[in-house]
């Protein structure tokens, strides 16, 4: 196999990791995209967000201090 030849299927073989991993991400994002956009609005508001309240926004519960 040529260099020309490795560098092609090398090319191919990344080309389908990146395009597994875009379609991927869409699919995050589509399954996620209503708390999204309430972390996106929260953080408009505030800037910042502890972990507590971020977990309060998407439905958890705080973390107990002790």
């Amino acid at each position: 196999m040529s260099s020309n030849q490795s560098r092609r299927k090398c090319n191919r073989e990344v080309k389908k990791l990146l395009d597994a991993a875009y379609e991927r991400a869409v699919m995050l994002v589509k399954k996620y995209r209503k708390d999204l956009d309430i972390v996106a609005e929260e953080l408009i508001k505030k800037e910042t967000l502890e972990g507590d309240d971020f977990a309060v926004l998407l439905g958890g519960e705080k973390k107990r201090t002790q």
